[in-house]
Formats: C-alpha cells, structure tokens, sequence
C-alpha cells in the first residue's frame, strides 16, 4: 500500500535529481567557457579601458548584474535548460571595448547534454552532443566561426533597398 512516506521520498527523490541536472548544466557550462577562453590565446584574461578599468576579453552576466568569467548562478530551467549570452571583446583599443553577444542554450535531450547556437532565425540554430571536452571544443569553433560571421556581416555604407514587392498586373 501507498503512504504518505511513499510520496514524500518520491518528492526528496525528485528534487535530488532536479539538483543533480541543474548542477550538471552549471557546471558544463562553466567548463565550456574556460575552455573557449584557453582557445581564443588571449593576451591576458583582461585589458585596461581608457578610464584605467581592467575589463575581460570574455565574460557572461550573472542575475546580480555581475561580469564575470563563470556562471555561480545560472537560471536552469528543469524542460528547457539554461539559455545565456556569452560575450567576446573582438577590440580591445579604444575608446570602447567591442563585445559581440553570442546566444546559447544547454540542455538534456534522451540524458545528454546538447548545446545549441541560438541564431536570429530557429532554422538556423547549430546543435551540439556532448560526450566529452573534445565536443566542447568543437562548440567553441561553431561560436568563433559565427562571432566572424557577425563581424564580416557589418554593413558599410548604404544600400539600395531591395523592391520584392509583388507586381500582380505584369
């Protein structure tokens, strides 16, 4: 027979693996970062800013408005996993460090570890297994290869605006 005991150690159950998955995440994420940092041959983990502040090459954005080069708090949803921006100064001279913002997401899908290069469109979101730091490895590349894509994408000048209208009376 079913008892309140029964339920209670359930519930303990649950959240003993809901604290297991979020730790998993967390630190995954964390490993990930220390390992695109150590790819990029950084001169330093930070530069000096005209105002004399150290500033970091790369960093993510804690809850308390923190910069830092790890999560200690991450929102970690229990279906959707945790969504961040990472941050890469790609120009350390001044007047003005120039971040570009990389969306991810990390998540479990049939009990492994997926990470995901959120881009502007969902149709055009890269997603990575991970089994090991190799793969690690390989999602650091994805997001420098779309960090490049980024920048050579700035538009220079004006451009004549496209006409795709439909002419309905040709």
């Amino acid at each position: 027979m079913i008892t309140f005991k029964d339920f209670k150690n359930k519930r303990a159950e649950l959240n003993k693996n809901r604290n297991q998955y979020r730790e998993l995440i967390r630190s995954s994420v964390n490993d990930f970062i220390s390992t695109y940092i150590r790819s990029l041959e950084l001169p330093g983990e930070t530069f000096q800013t005209n105002d004399n502040q150290n500033h970091p090459y790369v960093y993510v954005i804690n809850d308390d408005g923190t910069w830092r080069q790890s999560f200690f708090n991450l929102d970690i949803d229990k279906v959707d996993g945790a969504k961040f921006d990472l941050y890469t100064v790609v120009d350390d001279e001044p007047p003005l460090p120039r971040p570009v913002a990389t969306r991810i997401n990390v998540h479990m899908m049939d009990e492994k570890l997926v990470y995901v290069l959120l881009a502007d469109r969902q149709d055009n979101n890269v997603s990575v297994s991970i089994n090991g730091p190799e793969d690690l490895i390989k999602f650091s590349e994805l997001v420098k290869q779309s960090i490049i894509s980024k920048i050579e994408s700035e538009q220079l000048g004006k451009k004549t605006p496209q006409n795709d209208s439909v002419k309905l009376w040709d």
